[in-house]
């Protein structure tokens, strides 16, 4: 049988995702939207010399990142794309490499535990 044909729309509704070039299924966790999810791990991460964009992707987390040209020094601009089904562990990683503290895995779990705090 050959594989569905994937539509970004659907893969939510239909409860399958493309990932790995393989249909994989996942659980839907009603309570948990990823984007906000990732909008909180920023906050405490505090990343004062970023500007980060967190928008509705398709593919897990995925992070585009460059030199802030305009404002000089440190600064730094990214792009977040977070997709509804991404996990807890995807984007703390994800944002952890951004801010180049992924070695520290204290936070990782502290920062796991947002979601269970509220």
């Amino acid at each position: 049988m050959l594989p569905k044909k994937r539509r970004d729309d659907d893969d939510v509704i239909a409860g399958y995702v493309w990932r790995d070039r393989a249909f994989r299924a996942y659980e839907t966790h009603a309570t948990y939207d990823a984007r906000r999810f990732a909008s909180k791990v920023l906050r405490a991460l505090s990343l004062h010399e970023h500007s980060v964009a967190i928008f509705h992707g398709t593919r897990g987390v995925h992070i585009e990142s460059g030199r802030d040209w305009s404002r000089g020094g440190a600064y730094r601009w990214a792009t977040v794309s977070v997709a509804p089904w991404a996990t807890r562990e995807e984007v703390v990683t994800s944002l952890l490499a951004l801010a180049g503290r992924a070695s520290e895995p204290l936070l990782v779990a502290t920062l796991l535990a947002l979601d269970e705090l509220d």
